[in-house]
């Protein structure tokens, strides 16, 4: 009998949360930090961390701001979502003993907003790095393509108005925007995710525009682990691995790091150049009859080859000595 597909889970939208609060410099050791320390001395807390009465004195933040935190912490998978643990990631890159707990490498900013982008959930985030093909936006725009893809894919919306808030904190937690020079408190300092440098605000603030070039701290190591990643993800229902990944699902393909980082052919192109001359011995380049396509060469499985990437890149970030 032939298979029948499964038909895939209704996207259960996660618009609200924020509380219109971007991801502040210092949040994330704030909430990893609380975290930890709750895990260490009393985990029957943990469930309450997020809302008990001296949640306010125990962040050092308003009771709005400790919602947002929340939403942050399980949004860029820093905690289980269903008991609010800390992750692997977590542990292994901001946890006192962790690679970066300050958040000073780029590699491990991009591997929180890599976390957001491909949070389905997250239908705004999910789709602009996913679906959206646009060079410049507005607002206006957005929201309109957006409440748009909401209604094709049959996602259920409650509130257009929600989705607005939603779509102006996005703008705000990846675009460039001028602060204050009189009131720089922790409400006003914008995300580190604007380092990014993926969309760039015009002279008029009112345009933005797709940066789909090149980018500022996506090393080799860390471009190779997003690959296998994706790699890994992209097998068939059978289980075995892909024995090869072509360029364009490396450009094209949801959640590929074409996608989620904004390379532009030639950017993706400079990128698997290096890694397939740094890592030869485990998967090669091919490029003849018009198919370009990464092949693996190793005996290892896509997932043995990412979990020992992924090793590499917490050991290079602890060599940086962000301690």
């Amino acid at each position: 009998m032939p298979q029948t597909k499964k038909k895939p889970k209704k996207i259960l939208p996660k618009i609200s949360g924020h509380e219109t609060f971007t991801l502040k410099y210092g949040w994330i050791k704030k909430i990893v930090d609380e975290v930890e320390k709750a895990e260490n001395t009393d985990p029957e807390s943990l469930k309450d961390l997020f809302k008990a009465d001296d949640s306010i004195v125990r962040f050092g933040i308003g009771r709005n701001m400790v919602n947002s935190l929340k939403y942050w912490a399980t949004s860029t998978s820093l905690v289980h979502a269903e008991n609010f643990t800390l992750t692997t990631f977590s542990k292994d890159f901001f946890a006192a003993d962790g690679c970066d707990p300050y958040l000073e490498a780029m590699e491990s900013l991009w591997l929180v907003h890599y976390n957001l982008a491909s949070n389905k959930q997250l239908v705004t985030y999910n789709w602009f790095f996913n679906k959206y093909n646009g060079g410049s936006f507005d607002r206006k725009s957005l929201l309109n393509d957006l409440i748009e893809y909401f209604s094709k894919e049959e996602i259920r919306l409650s509130s257009e108005s929600t989705l607005k808030r939603d779509v102006e904190c996005f703008i705000r937690m990846y675009s460039s925007k001028n602060l204050s020079t009189t009131k720089q408190t922790d409400e006003s300092i914008e995300s580190p995710l604007r380092e990014l440098g993926l969309v760039k605000e015009s002279a008029s603030k009112n345009i933005f525009t797709i940066n789909r070039e090149e980018k500022l701290g996506l090393s080799i190591e860390l471009a190779y682990y997003m690959i296998l990643d994706f790699w890994e993800n992209s097998k068939p229902e059978d289980g075995n691995d892909l024995q090869s990944l072509s360029f364009n699902a490396l450009l094209y393909d949801e959640n590929s790091i074409g996608r989620i980082c904004l390379l532009n052919e030639s950017a993706l192109n400079k990128i698997i150049l290096e890694i397939s001359e740094k890592y030869s011995h485990e998967i090669s380049w091919s490029d003849t009859s018009g198919m370009r396509q990464f092949i693996k060469v190793s005996e290892d499985s896509i997932k043995e080859l990412k979990e020992n990437a992924y090793k590499n890149l917490v050991q290079k970030i602890y060599s940086y000595g962000l301690r």
